[in-house]
Order: C-alpha cells, then structure tokens, then sequence
C-alpha cells in the first residue's frame, strides 16, 4: 500500500465570481500598482524576453487604448513608444483608441450634455460632429507619436502608420427599447484581407470609431467593440485592452489581489454571474450594465460596467478565434511587460485547453490498460498491477483526455506530503503525440497541484528525461523526495528523479503559450 495523501481530486476548480470585484486603480500615483520597471540586469532580462520575442514574431495583436491616456500627453507619447518597439520586434499591430471622454468633454464645452441609454451613446448629428473632430485628433495623435517611435532613440525606430475608411463597415444600432440611437453603430464587417495586407507592408494599422456603410452614411461605433470584432475577425494571437480598471479577488484568508490569469469559462461565468444578480438581487453585482460603459465618471459601479463590458467583448473574441486576451493597466512599459515576461503586468484571459480533460473512473480502466500496455512490455513503464491501478482509478488519482469517448492521455497525480506531490504514468495515445496532448495533460495537472497548495512536482523516469527536462523539470535525488516516497524507490530500476517547482498560475499560462504556438516542444 502506497503511503500517498488523500487524491487532490477535483481540485481545479473555476475562479468563483462572487469572490470577484472591480477596482479603478489611481495610476498618476507613483507608486501605484507596484514599479513597472524591471529591476533585472540587462542580459539576464533580455535572455529571459528572447523565447517571447521568437514566438510574438509575426503575431497580429489588436490593443485598445483607454480613453484617459489622451489626456496624459507624456504617457500617451511612452505607450505609443512601445506599440513602435512591438512592431519593430516583428509584432503586427493593430491599434484603436477610445475616446469616450473627450467626445463627452468637447460637448459640455459646447453646452450640450451627452447622451446616454443603457451606456449606448445616442449619436445626433451634433454629437456626431464631435465625433469626427475628435476622431481627427485622436487619429493624427496616434500617426505622430508613432512617426517618432521611440524618442531617445534614432528616427529609424518610427513606425508607418495605415487608417482607412474601408477596413470594416458599420452599420446602424437601430431603435432598441424604444430609443433611437440616431447615428450609433455596430460592426457589420471586418475587412480581414484589406488589414492584412498593410500589415504585410510592416505598416501599423489604426481603426477608428468612424464607420462607413456601403451607402456611405458615418456610425459612431464604439471602439471596444470595434477591437473584439477585428480582433476576432482576423483570428490575431491577442486583443489587449488597456484600462485603469482592474479584477480583483478577496477570499476570507487572502487580502484583495489581482486576478492575474481567468479561462474562458470563468470569464463567461464572471459576466453571466453578474448579469443575473442584476435582474435578481443587484446588491450582489460587481456592475449592473455590461452593454459598453462608454460613459465618463470614476464611480465604482462605473468601473465595474466597464470592466464587465471588456470582458464580455474578450469572451466574444475568443469565441471568435482569438488566443488569448489580456486587461494591461495603462503605464509605461506594461504592453512589454506582459508580453515579454513571466510574470506580465495585468490579468490574462484564455481559451480553455482542458476540454475533456477529467478525473477517470471505473468505466476508464481498460482504456488506461490498453494505452499504458505496450509501454510496460516495452519497459518505458512499471508494471502496475491491475487490482492497484483499478484502486488508484477508484480513489480519484488518475486523469484522462478523452475525445468521443476514446482516451486519448493518462495521468496519475498523487501526494506524498501537503506542498510535494508525483506525476506519474503520463502516456499519450501513439497516434495522437506531437499534437500538445501530453502538454495539455501536464498544464492541466501542473495547475491541479498548484490549487491543492502542491509546491514541488515530481516524476521519475527511464526513458523519456528529455520530455521533463524541456519542460522545466531539473534531475534530482533520492533525498530530495518526500519520506513516503523514498520508501517506495525501486533501486533495481534505477529511474532518474526530476523536479519542478510550480511558481504560480501565469507561468503555467508563458508554458501553454509556447506549446500552443508551436514555437516549443510539442508532445
């Protein structure tokens, strides 16, 4: 009888979304959010960027800019620097810039008070002349600032910039609730092909909330929207959104900390969950209107509809094929931050890569014995008796990948000590390998053993060392596993020992990244 803990079980479990709020973070502050700059010499960090450059190159990112960055001339100027150093590190980006608060500005000036239902702007014809006006400075903002590029360094490092009435048509919101939206639109089409072929000229390609039907009629289109719907449309690697609002989680032991990583299905969760206690109990909701908080104010239930209408734009992209979608805070250097580094700078959203991944059971064992058969003949595994792995099934210690019921993968976790826990028996079916199948199953145990507290991962092997130790395993010793486990070493069989210490979820995320992008190993 092996001396394990109890199985770790379902232990993946969703981001609860009753634990979740919203914070409007001060970022004028110096101190706010923590430093952005990177303390790491320069060669340990340029070292550590380098597999993030490689696997970015060539990569279309759309990254919204919040509203506020315009009217913060220096960090609009270092922001824009650093969209010109993505796109000279081979990035292909697509940019558009909110402007929600100087159209609201620009009419007060005028003595007109914006309109609003629902957080849907009612565009008359003069707000829809104030829209122009300050689309036409936003615009030529954005084209000089990325003309300049970085400006400490040479003129080379400017970027050209593209914008176009013809890459995508809008057409009208209509009349919704008995309220005529006048001159408000929505996307109707994504011109991909056009977009992509100033991309290919290394061009920077900037869209605005300006949208022209067939007709030629102007929408005023809400430009978080505009970037879901090109962000999807193209399929980019990432849509990025910029903003001082911020996701937060409390739990009754943790003080209140960053949601730094959500899946697809806590994000829908986290929107749907919200969205329901408005029309139930609004008492309980983060944010009662998740249509788009296109109006000004800093109250937090303002920041709440914000952030839960970025959200629901990021679920619809990555419905729509987008990778992943990051919420970035607007500070210098943080685009590069997050892209560029393990620990990034904001909260990542991703499409979930565990779908049929599940505890086994009973009904699974003849599918394990066929899959890990031929590997025990050939010696690559132990022989497991089958009343023990029958046991194992039963206690909750394997997991299995399944497609139309066929098992694709296995593996066994099992705990030896409260923070130090085994991998064992990972074997993906002959015909589906080189595929991410065995990286899937590894991300998926890695971020189970990481919910149950598990600090230290280890495997022992024959046969496949090379697999572990690109993974990030590193060989270790006898001494170094857990008592429990010692006692069960088989020194006839001599398997070398590997270790992995799992930091957290946003390193599990930089893993996944590089497997799914096919610029890691794959297995």
């Amino acid at each position: 009888f092996e001396a394990a803990l109890p199985p770790v079980g379902n232990a993946l479990k969703q981001l609860d979304p009753r634990r979740v709020t919203v914070v409007a973070r001060n970022y004028d502050s110096p101190t706010a959010g923590g430093s952005s700059r990177l303390q790491d010499s320069f060669v340990d960090l340029f070292r550590a960027c380098t597999p993030y450059i490689r696997m970015h190159q060539g990569k279309e990112m759309v990254i919204h800019l919040t509203t506020e960055l315009l009217d913060k001339p220096k960090l609009f100027e270092e922001i824009m620097g650093d969209v010109a150093t993505l796109a000279i590190l081979g990035v292909r980006p697509v940019v558009i810039v909110g402007i929600g608060d100087q159209i609201n500005k620009s009419l007060r000036e005028l003595g007109l008070e914006p309109k609003f239902f629902n957080r849907f702007r009612i565009s008359d014809a003069e707000t829809m002349r104030v829209v122009q006006q300050v689309t036409g400075v936003a615009r030529a903002r954005v084209e000089a600032a990325l003309a300049r590029g970085r400006a400490s360094m040479a003129s080379t490092t400017g970027v050209s910039v593209v914008s176009s009435n013809l890459l995508y048509t809008a057409q009208p919101v209509g009349v919704r609730d008995g309220v005529d939206f006048k001159q408000t639109g929505e996307v109707r089409k994504i011109e991909v092909e056009r977009i992509r072929a100033h991309l290919d000229q290394g061009a920077v390609v900037l869209l605005t909330g300006l949208g022209y039907s067939a007709s030629g009629e102007i929408f005023n289109v809400p430009t978080m929207e505009v970037a879901s719907r090109a962000a999807a449309g193209l399929r980019a690697s990432k849509l990025v959104y910029l903003t001082s609002d911020a996701f937060v989680q409390s739990t009754r032991r943790t003080k209140e900390k960053l949601v730094q990583s959500m899946r697809l299905a806590e994000a829908k969760a986290l929107v749907e969950y919200h969205a329901a206690s408005c029309a139930t109990d609004p008492s309980v909701a983060i944010g009662c209107d998740v249509d788009d908080a296109v109006a000004d104010g800093t109250s937090e239930e303002q920041a709440a509809g914000r952030m839960l209408s970025l959200c629901r734009y990021c679920v619809k992209a990555l419905e729509g094929g987008v990778n992943r979608a990051h919420f970035v805070p607007p500070l210098s250097g943080s685009l590069l931050q997050e892209f560029y580094t393990l620990d990034g700078a904001g909260t990542l959203i991703a499409r979930d890569l565990y779908d049929g991944i599940r505890l086994a059971t009973a009904a699974d064992v003849a599918g394990i014995v066929d899959l890990i058969a031929p590997l025990e003949a050939a010696g690559i595994l132990v022989m497991r008796p089958r009343d023990l792995l029958t046991r194992d099934v039963h206690q909750g210690f394997y997991y299995v990948l399944t497609r139309d019921d066929q098992i694709l993968s296995t593996a066994m976790l099992k705990r030896y000590s409260k923070t130090s826990a085994e991998l064992g028996c990972l074997v993906v079916s002959k015909r589906y390998r080189q595929q991410g199948n065995g990286d899937a199953m590894l991300a998926f145990i890695e971020r189970t053993a990481l919910q149950a507290g598990v600090r230290t991962l280890f495997a022992l092997s024959t046969h496949t060392m090379q697999w572990f130790i690109e993974r990030g395993f590193t060989e270790g010793s006898l001494e170094q596993l857990p008592p429990a486990r010692q006692r069960l070493y088989n020194a006839a069989r001599g398997s070398k020992i590997y270790l992995k210490t799992l930091t957290g979820s946003r390193s599990v995320d930089a893993q996944e990244l590089f497997w799914s992008s096919g610029k890691g190993p794959t297995g």
